[in-house]
């Protein structure tokens, strides 16, 4: 298998497409033969099952994997990691990786790296990655360059990081001129603030390039990032229960995922797949690269906004539209009223007035890092009278400001009625009402992190 070609972004569709068909129908013989759940939950399928017949396969669920845990792994092979997904919704496990596994995952990136690198002319030296407190814990690609990982749970790295990531400090210059940083949305937006309290001088930054990954990242927190550090932004789409990586097409400006794992897009009502639309993301993980504890057609938990046949580099494509949990997904009268978190997200960081959990100084208090530049905000669904409600926690007191606040309230209902399709339908077609309501900022950090918009919402 030539995973350099392969593996490559700008590959064509029909060389994925054909790597994904052989590795899909290897996938399907292994489990069957080494995975308890699936020789059992998989006996009355058709023999042979192609990837364009993934709606004969069933749907996993994470509840299903947590109450069936011990039949989902492959016992005849050793563990030489774990991993921890992050619970964002509500429900974590433990996932087991082999060294077969991870022998072909490494060496599946150290081949891609080394296509990238070799087309890459420019002096970079080091890379410098955000470890702990992760979405999850993902296996991080291999690294060709020099590689430091800094821990910012640790409060004795904060000294520190201007002599690392500034070119007029000498700590670490003996590394190189520049550097690629890379890590968690939520680290790169606590490491952008802290060096701003600290006086740091951004036009003296070693950073080439900044890769992030986890929490949705709206337009908005882009553009800061992308201003501050003077780079471009690289969002990259994954989770850490499939060894792959979903990247933005500078072509389509959708999503791809490598080769490695096959996606697909489920309908919200029927579980079929579907070409266009918003719907639910599945993933498989495809043998080799998964062997100890194999994922088939598992429900990710995210909404998507997919794309079929109308790119050149894969035949899907799709944009990343939230959590499941964070969003609103509710039949009324019939119709299917879908709220995406992304949508709610992109809004209320448009208005400086919103409060969010801090992304400065108390970041060691909060109960949960993941939470770090989060507005404060609920969307709630009344079942009673069919009512959408978005509860806001302001940086001041509404009743005191209340001009101020009457006006900001009519613009975030005016903004959210034009961005969300869901609510456009739900005011078009009269099937229930939306409001905003204003609230007065939070008392301290635990309860800002209660209300991040990050949770599940009610």
């Amino acid at each position: 298998m030539d995973a350099s070609s392969e593996g490559n972004f700008e590959a064509s569709w029909k060389h994925r497409h054909h790597l994904r068909s052989v590795l899909f129908s290897e996938t399907l013989q292994y489990v069957q033969k080494y995975v308890p759940w699936y020789s059992r939950s998989y006996a009355n399928l058709p023999s042979e099952i192609n990837i364009g017949e993934l709606d004969k396969i069933p749907l996993l669920k994470k509840e299903t994997v947590i109450s069936h845990y011990e039949e989902f792994i492959n016992h005849s092979l050793q563990t030489a990691a774990v991993q921890h997904t992050s619970g964002t919704t509500q429900n974590s496990f433990i996932l087991q990786r082999s060294p077969e596994e991870l022998k072909y995952v490494y060496q599946f990136f150290s081949e891609v790296s080394n296509v990238h690198r070799d087309s890459d002319k420019s002096n970079t030296s080091f890379i410098v990655t955000l470890g702990r407190n992760t979405h999850g814990d993902p296996i991080l690609r291999p690294y060709k360059n020099k590689h430091l990982t800094i821990d910012l749970s640790n409060a004795a790295w904060r000294p520190h990081l201007k002599n690392i990531l500034g070119s007029n400090q000498s700590l670490f210059a003996y590394l190189g001129n520049e550097c690629n940083l890379i890590g968690p949305a939520h680290q790169i937006l606590f490491l952008t603030t802290i060096l701003i309290d600290d006086g740091f001088d951004f036009s003296t930054s070693l950073v080439k390039s900044i890769s992030c990954s986890g929490e949705y990242l709206t337009e908005t927190k882009y553009a800061w990032l992308e201003n501050t550090w003077g780079v471009k932004i690289r969002s990259d789409f994954s989770i850490c229960e499939v060894s792959g990586y979903a990247a933005k097409c500078t072509y389509c400006s959708n999503y791809h995922y490598e080769p490695i794992v096959l996606p697909d897009v489920i309908d919200i009502e029927t579980g079929q797949s579907i070409n266009h639309g918003i719907g639910f993301l599945t993933l498989t993980s495809l043998y080799p690269f998964t062997q100890k504890m194999p994922l088939i057609k598992y429900l990710t938990g995210d909404l998507v906004k997919v794309s079929r046949g109308t790119c050149e580099v894969d035949s899907l494509g799709f944009t990343p539209m939230g959590r499941v949990p964070q969003s609103i997904i509710q039949t009324i009268n019939n119709s299917l009223i879908i709220i995406p978190s992304a949508d709610v997200l992109e809004v209320l960081d448009e208005f400086p007035d919103v409060a969010h959990v801090t992304t400065g100084h108390q970041y060691q208090e909060l109960s949960s890092r993941y939470d770090v530049g989060y507005p404060l905000a609920r969307l709630v669904f009344d079942k009673n009278s069919n009512e959408i409600n978005l509860f806001i926690r302001l940086r001041y007191s509404p009743n005191f400001f209340w001009r101020q606040s009457a006006i900001l309230q009519r613009l975030i209902e005016a903004r959210m009625v034009e961005k969300c399709e869901g609510l456009q339908r739900l005011t078009r077609e009269r099937l229930g009402k939306f409001s905003v309501q204003l609230l007065p900022p939070p008392k301290n950090p635990d309860e800002a992190a209660q209300w991040s918009y990050r949770i599940s919402q009610p």
